[in-house]
């Protein structure tokens, strides 16, 4: 899988920088496995998705204080870790078993276009919610629901799994910070899930594990990043500056990678 220790150190870099970022880290990460290591799409997107188990660790530390205070609490983030988790899997796991036999039939050619075009609709989607006032401070079940249908689609690369949930949460009326928070704490029991089912002997080797640790630390630069941006900036802005950002890293997944 990985024939030199860079190799695992530059993709570890990729998933955890870019994981909490409104943008498609299994879709980068993805493209550098198989256009630079010349890897078969379909171990390129296990890959991928096994590398959250990093950055799920970086959520988990981060919010360890949070995570304790509210199970000590109310029952708020077990409902919703429940109604989320559950969506999820029923939205995410058919899609995830399709695209896995879909790659069996394209070339990187036709993944990174598709990649890139995603990104660019999923900026698109985050733009428009820079209209929307905040109003609320905690989500219902429904809410639970659809964020959980949402975050179900994500599992195709090139859908930011952080942008459309926070673009969602916007829209329900979270304050940015509040909105970036819960999309990251709604997002660690799936991913901790998605994660294990993918793990194989060769993730699990003492290069996955670089691979790993790398997603782990550089996982807890980019939330602190992502949460400073969302104390920092007002409303509109913070909604602009994620379109932005998707939108130009669609530049690098098309042709970055590709030259």
């Amino acid at each position: 899988m990985f024939n030199t220790i860079y190799q695992p150190v530059i993709a570890g870099l990729i998933q955890g920088l870019l994981e909490w970022l409104p943008i498609s880290s299994s879709g980068q990460v993805m493209i550098f496995l198989a256009s630079v290591l010349g890897l078969n799409l379909s171990i390129a997107y296990s890959l991928s998705i096994f590398l959250h188990l990093g950055t799920t660790f970086s959520a988990i530390i981060y919010f360890k204080s949070k995570i304790v205070r509210e199970l000590r609490g109310s029952k708020y983030l077990l409902k919703l870790w429940f109604y989320v988790t559950i969506a999820s899997i029923a939205v995410g796991f058919p899609l995830y078993i399709a695209y896995f036999r879909f790659l069996e039939s394209i070339n990187l050619d036709i993944v990174s276009l598709s990649i890139g075009i995603l990104l660019i609709l999923t900026g698109i989607v985050a733009f428009k919610v820079r209209g929307k006032f905040s109003t609320k401070s905690k989500l219902e079940i429904k809410d639970f629901l659809l964020l959980g249908f949402i975050q179900g689609l994500s599992v195709i690369p090139g859908i930011s799994r952080s942008g459309i949930t926070i673009a969602l949460l916007l829209w329900l009326g979270l304050k940015p910070e509040k909105a970036v928070e819960t999309s990251f704490l709604a997002s660690i029991p799936v991913l901790l899930l998605a994660s294990i089912y993918v793990a194989s002997v060769s993730t699990l080797s003492p290069m996955g594990f670089i691979a790993l640790i790398t997603s782990f630390i550089s996982g807890i630069i980019s939330i602190s990043f992502m949460i400073s941006l969302a104390k920092r900036l007002p409303f509109h802005y913070f909604a602009l500056a994620m379109g932005l950002i998707m939108v130009s890293m669609t530049v690098v997944a098309v042709f970055v990678f590709q030259s």
